[in-house]
């Protein structure tokens, strides 16, 4: 985090095979949740273009972050979706990555906050990890000149 505060983080623009990276998250993810009993889909339907620029190493921190805490908070039986859509704006090409899941969703008040290091819903006796997820997730992804949301019901 103090690296990522003082500015000595970088970011690595480069191509990325979305197949490729595709398949590495279904391999991590897809055997995680298979042994959780849950369902988990990759929606690719929408791709136009199968190779972006981006920092891979970034982009998976993120993936595997945002779906890691999918994992931890969707009960037995549910479902996490990973879905990747692109659309034009102009001549750029955009890549929205959307992660959902039916886990047990977040507060208000915790919404209000999850973008703050150290920040952890605590609901739950049995958390782990450092709560800097979704602020490492937020760092990269604005640094990467993206956007990063969440909804939770």
């Amino acid at each position: 985090m103090s690296k990522i505060e003082s500015g000595q983080v970088d970011i690595y623009n480069d191509n990325v095979d979305l197949n490729k990276f595709i398949a590495d998250i279904d391999i991590l993810i897809g055997t995680q949740a298979s042994e959780r009993n849950l369902i988990f889909n990759i929606d690719v339907d929408n791709v136009i273009e199968p190779y972006i620029i981006g920092d891979e190493v970034r982009l998976k921190q993120i993936v595997d972050n945002l779906l890691g805490n999918a994992l931890k908070f969707t009960p037995a039986n549910g479902t996490i979706s990973l879905k990747i859509e692109q659309f034009e704006e102009g001549n750029i090409l955009n890549t929205t990555f959307v992660i959902s899941d039916t886990g047990c969703g977040m507060t208000p008040e915790f919404l209000e906050k999850i973008w703050n290091p150290f920040e952890q819903e605590r609901r739950f006796n049995s958390q782990n990890g450092t709560g800097l997820g979704t602020t490492l997730s937020k760092v990269f992804v604005e640094k990467m000149g993206g956007t990063i949301d969440v909804k939770s019901k």
